[in-house]
């Protein structure tokens, strides 16, 4: 399991280090996993369940900040997306940076946002850092990776 993680991280970074040599401008591709990534922020707050599972390849890793917060295959991550969605009634979010690079068959995302999630009438407001890699399996693309940080403390 270690490894798995391990190496996992490694292609990150070293993804991260070829990404920079892919072509300027916005090609079909990055377009295509941009929209991807709005479809599936647009699930995900309106609490469309299955919509927003669809985004996760069957072996997807999800990882968080916390203890516990890490969620391997697509059955950890529909139980972890169940919790999350008992978190608020409707979520609101401002992306104020993402960035979506493509090199062949593999993409990766950072973004960065403020949500404001409303539950039992009460109102939140935190920001999230988020990245993830996607793979493009059968002509679909699909996150087969995640990392969210909560940035805790006063704002």
């Amino acid at each position: 399991m270690k490894i798995s993680i391990r190496l996992l991280v490694c292609s990150l970074f070293t993804l991260l280090i070829f990404a920079g040599n892919c072509p300027a401008g916005e090609d079909t591709a990055t377009k295509e996993v941009d929209t991807i990534i709005i479809e599936h922020t647009q699930a995900f707050d309106s609490k469309s369940f299955d919509k927003a599972l669809s985004f996760y390849d069957e072996n997807a890793i999800i990882m968080g900040t916390g203890q516990g917060e890490l969620y391997i295959g697509k059955e950890a991550i529909s139980n972890a997306m169940k919790q999350f969605f008992s978190n608020f009634d409707k979520e609101e979010r401002e992306v104020t940076f993402r960035q979506v690079k493509v090199n062949g068959d593999v993409a990766w995302t950072i973004s960065s946002m403020t949500i404001t999630a409303i539950h039992e009438g009460k109102k939140s407001t935190y920001d999230l850092n988020l990245s993830r890699v996607l793979e493009k399996k059968d002509g679909k693309w699909l996150c087969v990776a995640e990392h969210f940080s909560n940035l805790v403390g006063d704002k």
